[in-house]
Protein backbone atom coordinates (compact mmCIF):
# COMPACT_ATOMS: atom_id res chain seq x y z
CA UNK A 1 0.00 0.00 0.00
CA UNK A 2 1.12 3.29 -0.84
CA UNK A 3 1.85 5.80 2.03
CA UNK A 4 -0.21 8.07 1.05
CA UNK A 5 -3.40 6.78 -0.89
CA UNK A 6 -4.30 8.44 -4.50
CA UNK A 7 -6.84 11.15 -3.64
CA UNK A 8 -9.22 11.46 -6.11
CA UNK A 9 -10.58 15.37 -7.35
CA UNK A 10 -14.31 15.47 -6.17
CA UNK A 11 -15.59 16.98 -9.51
CA UNK A 12 -14.26 14.28 -11.26
CA UNK A 13 -16.18 11.67 -9.17
CA UNK A 14 -19.23 13.38 -9.73
CA UNK A 15 -18.95 13.26 -13.23
CA UNK A 16 -17.86 9.45 -13.40
CA UNK A 17 -14.60 10.06 -14.92
CA UNK A 18 -12.39 8.18 -12.15
CA UNK A 19 -13.62 4.29 -11.92
CA UNK A 20 -14.05 4.27 -8.30
CA UNK A 21 -17.11 7.89 -8.65
CA UNK A 22 -20.45 7.03 -9.68
CA UNK A 23 -22.11 9.65 -12.77
CA UNK A 24 -24.28 11.78 -11.45
CA UNK A 25 -23.95 10.77 -7.68
CA UNK A 26 -22.93 13.72 -6.52
CA UNK A 27 -21.14 12.16 -3.48
CA UNK A 28 -17.18 13.49 -3.21
CA UNK A 29 -14.99 10.50 -2.85
CA UNK A 30 -11.98 11.70 -1.15
CA UNK A 31 -9.77 8.62 -1.45
CA UNK A 32 -9.99 5.58 -3.49
CA UNK A 33 -11.98 2.98 -2.64
CA UNK A 34 -10.19 0.03 -0.64
CA UNK A 35 -7.60 2.48 0.60
CA UNK A 36 -6.92 2.20 4.54
CA UNK A 37 -7.80 6.48 4.61
CA UNK A 38 -11.05 5.31 2.50
CA UNK A 39 -13.60 8.65 3.35
CA UNK A 40 -16.70 9.35 1.76
CA UNK A 41 -18.30 13.16 2.89
CA UNK A 42 -15.76 12.93 5.64
CA UNK A 43 -16.83 10.08 6.80
CA UNK A 44 -14.22 6.95 7.21
CA UNK A 45 -15.91 3.59 6.64
CA UNK A 46 -15.70 2.67 10.65
CA UNK A 47 -18.11 5.85 11.20
CA UNK A 48 -20.38 4.45 7.72
CA UNK A 49 -20.59 1.17 9.01
CA UNK A 50 -22.81 2.18 12.11
CA UNK A 51 -25.47 4.10 9.58
CA UNK A 52 -25.25 1.10 7.46
CA UNK A 53 -25.67 -1.82 9.52
CA UNK A 54 -28.19 -4.03 7.70
CA UNK A 55 -29.00 -7.61 9.13
CA UNK A 56 -28.60 -10.31 7.30
CA UNK A 57 -29.89 -13.71 7.47
CA UNK A 58 -33.63 -15.72 6.74
CA UNK A 59 -35.17 -14.01 10.36
CA UNK A 60 -37.73 -15.30 12.62
CA UNK A 61 -40.65 -15.17 10.74
CA UNK A 62 -38.97 -17.05 7.26
CA UNK A 63 -37.57 -19.53 9.60
CA UNK A 64 -41.31 -19.98 11.28
CA UNK A 65 -42.78 -20.77 7.71
CA UNK A 66 -39.94 -22.73 6.53
CA UNK A 67 -40.41 -24.99 9.51
CA UNK A 68 -44.79 -24.81 9.21
CA UNK A 69 -43.92 -25.75 5.11
CA UNK A 70 -41.44 -29.22 6.23
CA UNK A 71 -44.02 -30.15 8.59
CA UNK A 72 -46.88 -29.39 6.05
CA UNK A 73 -45.19 -31.68 3.75
CA UNK A 74 -44.16 -34.11 5.90
CA UNK A 75 -47.74 -34.49 7.28
CA UNK A 76 -46.90 -33.67 10.96
CA UNK A 77 -49.77 -31.07 10.53
CA UNK A 78 -52.95 -30.96 9.13
CA UNK A 79 -53.44 -27.18 8.25
CA UNK A 80 -54.61 -25.37 5.52
CA UNK A 81 -51.76 -23.68 3.33
CA UNK A 82 -53.46 -20.32 4.37
CA UNK A 83 -52.52 -21.44 7.61
CA UNK A 84 -49.16 -22.76 7.04
CA UNK A 85 -47.83 -19.37 5.60
CA UNK A 86 -49.63 -17.25 8.19
CA UNK A 87 -46.03 -15.92 9.33
CA UNK A 88 -46.58 -14.36 5.93
CA UNK A 89 -49.17 -12.75 5.97
CA UNK A 90 -50.25 -12.45 9.21
CA UNK A 91 -48.49 -9.55 10.05
CA UNK A 92 -49.69 -7.48 7.45
CA UNK A 93 -53.39 -8.69 8.20
CA UNK A 94 -51.93 -7.01 11.93
CA UNK A 95 -51.09 -3.77 10.54
CA UNK A 96 -53.67 -3.35 8.27
CA UNK A 97 -56.33 -3.98 10.51
CA UNK A 98 -54.67 -1.52 12.96
CA UNK A 99 -54.61 1.37 10.37
CA UNK A 100 -58.29 0.70 9.65
CA UNK A 101 -59.56 0.67 13.17
CA UNK A 102 -57.56 3.80 13.49
CA UNK A 103 -58.89 5.72 10.98
CA UNK A 104 -62.00 4.59 11.67
CA UNK A 105 -61.93 6.16 14.98
CA UNK A 106 -60.06 9.22 13.46
CA UNK A 107 -63.14 9.52 10.82
CA UNK A 108 -66.10 9.00 13.73
CA UNK A 109 -63.92 11.36 16.32
CA UNK A 110 -64.26 14.40 13.34
CA UNK A 111 -67.49 13.42 12.44
CA UNK A 112 -68.57 13.93 16.56
CA UNK A 113 -67.24 16.94 16.41
CA UNK A 114 -68.45 18.58 13.77
CA UNK A 115 -71.63 17.57 14.77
Amino acid sequence: MPPNPPLINAMEARQGRHAHGRAGSGVAWRYALGSPAFKLNGRNEDELKQFNHVERGIGFIGLLTIVFIILKLTDNIVWSWWWVLSPLWLPAAVILTGVMIAGAILLGWKTIKKG
